[in-house]
């Protein structure tokens, strides 16, 4: 496996882990298993990975401490860049061959499509499938597929302003679309 596979598969891991240990953060049971050993040296130091993001500055501040115990621990230095030109960015940065290790995609389009065009990897090529189906639901892997293909994981879901309606029957009953909260809320107690 190369180094940069490796660095990869580490960041993976790691980054799931974050996700499974902040889920369970709140147990109050003691583990029951001893924790693994801490691996001697630190085959990675001097390394560094980047995350390119669409995060605004303090957003990406906030997701580079998630990585300090990371960095610590392995030695690899983790840079989050965030630029509210992602999108450009990162079509520019991948066509210039300077991607950036990890791309944080805010919304799956753009990862299709630079799936496409032949800039991702498949993560199954880096991390094990096995430990994926046991730290995800299908479902959340499979939103991170393009045809076929694992190239993404997550590591959150933002949920904002999403209100389901059935569109036919609305347009049947004469319903107007809310465009605000109240107008919602009256349109709910009609």
């Amino acid at each position: 496996m190369s180094k940069k596979r490796t660095l990869w598969t580490l960041l993976g891991i790691m980054m799931i882990a974050t996700l499974i240990i902040s889920a369970c953060a709140s147990a109050t049971e003691a583990p029951t298993e001893a924790p693994p050993e801490e691996p001697e040296g630190m085959e990675f130091e001097g390394e560094t990975v980047t995350i390119f993001t669409a995060a605004g500055e303090a957003q990406a501040a906030a997701f580079q401490a998630e990585f300090v115990d990371f960095m610590a621990e392995t030695g690899i230095e983790v840079v989050v860049e965030g630029s509210p030109d992602f999108e450009v960015l990162s079509v520019t940065r991948a066509e210039a061959g300077d991607p950036p290790e990890i791309y944080n995609f805010p919304q799956p389009g753009l990862m299709a499509s630079m799936t496409r065009e032949g800039y991702l990897t498949d993560l199954n090529e880096a991390l094990d499938a096995n430990f994926l189906k046991l730290a995800y639901n299908e479902a959340w892997l499979s939103s991170g597929m393009v045809d076929g293909t694992l190239v993404g994981i997550w590591h959150n879901a933002d949920v904002k302003s999403l209100v389901w309606y059935p569109k036919a029957e609305f347009e049947a009953a004469g319903y107007a679309i809310p465009e605000t909260w109240d107008d919602l809320l009256a349109l709910s107690d009609q």
